[in-house]
């Protein structure tokens, strides 16, 4: 909830990822770089990669909303490689997203209904929120080049075998696995790599693997060994030297800061919807 005249930087909630919002009631603007609109019931914004984006409720007025967020990098079991690598190349080519979407649009009509058939936070709820934002954001990815019709045979399938894979199955395959489902040579493999995705095999795997450990140290009670072991590395000291040098904190120095994060976020919608 946003008091009179109050205003709220939305992407503060979700910085690398998206935020859906809706008005679900009273009325207020929208605010970005010197520009502005009006937010009525039903309408709502889809923001995304810092955008500065800024929400303020009328002056008679408070503004409820209804929001949820999606950060792609903790989904690397849903995506494939292709789509993993498309919302990677999306987030840092965009400074910022902003779509406005209307009550009588159909982003406003789904995004009604799926608050009034939803139940609370569960599951299905969540599956049918997140299927919403996909539809969404399959339109602003990177479409594949078409091949010619005597295109390179071999970087077909090797489009399609990323296609078809998730980020998760990459992170557990071996090179000489990957080249030999191509019935290609491991050096051609890694040259195909490099080639489409713009890193080797090894720097793409091991940024899935430190995005999972990332969402277990937030969400499980495992140990940092046992995390550790999960993700594929054996060697514990090894495995904190490179986190701390890739996030500039042990890992479980990020555990606790992004568990404070996690925790200051029920009091925040309470504040918000009260």
């Amino acid at each position: 909830m946003i008091q009179p005249s109050g205003e709220w930087l939305p992407c503060s909630q979700c910085s690398q990822g998206w935020i859906i919002i809706r008005v679900a009631d009273g009325a207020g603007y929208w605010l970005k770089e010197g520009t502005a609109g009006e937010l009525n019931v039903g309408d709502g914004l889809v923001l995304g990669f810092d955008d500065k984006t800024k929400l303020r409720a009328s002056m008679l007025y408070p503004m409820k909303l209804q929001f949820f967020t999606v950060q792609p990098q903790y989904l690397s079991g849903f995506l494939t490689v292709t789509s993993g690598h498309q919302f990677k190349t999306v987030s840092e080519t965009l400074a910022s997203y902003f779509l406005l979407f209307r009550a009588d649009e159909w982003m406003g009509q789904e995004f009604a209904r799926l608050v009034d058939q939803s139940q609370g936070s569960g599951l299905s709820a969540r599956c049918a929120l997140l299927q919403f934002w996909a539809d969404m954001a399959a339109d602003i990815l990177a479409p594949s080049e078409p091949s010619s019709a005597g295109g390179n045979k071999l970087r077909e399938r090797f489009q399609q075998l990323f296609k078809q894979i998730s980020e998760t199955q990459l992170t557990v395959s071996s090179l000489p696995e990957l080249a030999q489902q191509l019935n290609c040579s491991i050096r051609h493999f890694r040259r195909l790599f490099r080639e489409e995705f713009g890193v080797p095999l090894r720097v793409r795997q091991t940024e899935l693997r430190l995005s999972r450990v990332q969402e277990l140290l937030a969400e499980s009670d495992a140990t940092v060994n046992d995390i550790a072991n999960q993700c594929g590395y054996r060697h514990l000291s090894s495995f904190n030297s490179m986190f701390k040098k890739r996030f500039g904190m042990t890992p479980t120095e990020w555990r606790r800061q992004a568990r404070q994060s996690l925790s200051e976020i029920p009091r925040q919608l309470s504040e918000r919807t009260a």
